[in-house]
């Protein structure tokens, strides 16, 4: 792998091309000689920052104990991706 200096268009060029090969990032460097480190940092920069949004605190009335064995006092909550969280006022023995 030489030492050489890239542009910008031919670092771009570069991860074209890399997109539309079916190539890891490691067997794209090696085929092209490029610097595999080097190479991950420009896909690196070349992606937009992703913005962390700051967590959203939800309150939730807990029901209270039921009088009956079949009313457990649970409180479930689906999130967008699919995972339940559920939450249980009886200990699983």
């Amino acid at each position: 792998m030489s030492s050489r200096r890239t542009t910008r268009k031919q670092r771009e060029n570069w991860l074209a091309q890399f997109d539309q090969s079916s190539l890891s990032a490691a067997a794209f460097c090696r085929k092209h000689q490029l610097s595999y480190q080097s190479f991950l940092n420009w896909r690196r920069k070349a992606r937009p920052k992703k913005v962390v949004a700051s967590p959203e605190f939800i309150e939730v009335e807990v029901p209270s104990l039921g009088t009956t064995p079949s009313d457990h006092g649970v409180v479930e909550v689906t999130f967008p991706d699919g995972l339940l969280l559920r939450i249980s006022s009886q200990s699983s023995r």
